[in-house]
C-alpha cells in the first residue's frame, strides 16, 4: 500500500440512510473486507471537490453534482505518514437506483442504527456519528483517534 497525502470521503445519503461500500478483502488497500465510505486519494493538483466527484463517478458511475464540504482534518495512519482527510456529503436519492458499482464487493444503503453492527473502520464510524447527530465536525479527529 502506498502512502497517500490526501484522501476524500463521501457521506452519501439515500432517503435518509447512508450508502456504504463493502471493500474488497485483499492486501494493499485501506480497510479490506470492511464497510466504508466511498472515496479515495486526491490526485496531484486536483481540488478536493473535483476529487470527490471523480471518485463517486469512478466507483458508482454517478455523474457529478454539488457535494457539501463537511470537515477536513489531519490524521495519523498506522505505519504511514499523517494523511489529510476531506469529507463531503451529498444526497443521491434520485441517482442511487441507476448506480453501477465498479469497485468493491457491494454497495448497500443502511439506516444509521444498523451500521453499529457492521465492520466499519473507526474513522468512518466517527465521521458518520458526528454527521448523523449533527455534532461539531471539529471533533471527528478526537473521536476517531482517541
Amino acid at each position: 500500500m502506498r502512502a497517500v497525502d490526501h484522501v476524500v470521503l463521501a457521506i452519501i445519503e439515500v432517503d435518509g440512510r447512508y450508502a456504504l461500500q463493502w471493500r474488497d478483502d485483499k492486501p494493499g488497500i485501506a480497510a479490506p473486507g470492511m464497510w466504508s465510505l466511498f472515496g479515495g486519494a486526491v490526485e496531484d493538483d486536483e481540488a478536493t471537490h473535483d476529487a470527490i466527484l471523480r471518485e463517486i463517478h469512478e466507483e458508482l458511475r454517478i455523474a457529478g453534482r454539488r457535494c457539501d464540504h463537511v470537515v477536513s482534518f489531519d490524521a495519523p495512519r498506522r505505519d504511514w505518514p499523517p494523511t489529510r482527510y476531506s469529507v463531503f456529503a451529498v444526497d443521491l436519492t434520485a441517482e442511487w437506483p441507476s448506480h453501477t458499482l465498479t469497485e468493491g464487493r457491494a454497495a448497500r444503503v443502511f439506516e444509521y442504527e444498523k451500521i453499529a453492527d457492521l465492520p466499519v473502520p473507526p474513522l468512518v464510524r466517527a465521521v458518520l456519528h458526528v454527521y448523523h447527530h449533527r455534532l461539531s465536525p471539529d471533533i471527528v479527529r478526537d473521536i476517531a483517534f482517541d
